[in-house]
């Protein structure tokens, strides 16, 4: 196991045993608003066309939603992100999808399958020699 990968994989055991001890949940915070509401627009305004900058738009969305703890349209934009990534080759996007899918399983309080997704993520990433920034 590389270096990096085993830094990974302890941040993500610290911050998964920190929840779990705590028992800490994060707030919810309202669903809609100016920066959801400009993403969204934005990704109405692409043609039909499916590209990377749309998957990039439903990753934002995804992460915006997953800050404000609205967890369902969090993993619905990942998700949509990570069909429109399968689709159009998009290995970047695969890979940040399966990071979005396995914080959100976490802070679901599924703690195995966060921490198994987020393997599979290194996995994937390191058969396509590709680094994620942590």
């Amino acid at each position: 196991m590389t270096e990096l990968k085993r830094s990974i994989l302890l941040i993500i055991s610290v911050l998964l045993s920190s929840v779990y001890l705590t028992g800490r949940t994060l707030p919810v915070v309202p669903e809609e608003n100016n920066e959801t509401d400009s993403l969204r627009q934005l990704i109405s305004l692409i043609p039909d066309k499916d590209d990377t900058i749309k998957v990039n738009l439903l990753l934002e969305l995804s992460e915006t939603y997953y800050d404000r703890n609205v967890l369902d349209t969090a993993q619905q934009y990942a998700g949509e992100a990570a069909s429109l990534s399968r689709n159009i080759g998009y290995d970047h996007g695969i890979i940040e999808s399966l990071y979005r899918h396995g914080l959100i399983l976490n802070r679901c309080g599924y703690y195995k399958e966060g921490i198994d997704t987020v393997k599979k993520m290194i996995a994937i990433s390191d058969s396509l020699q590709l680094v994620r920034d942590v």
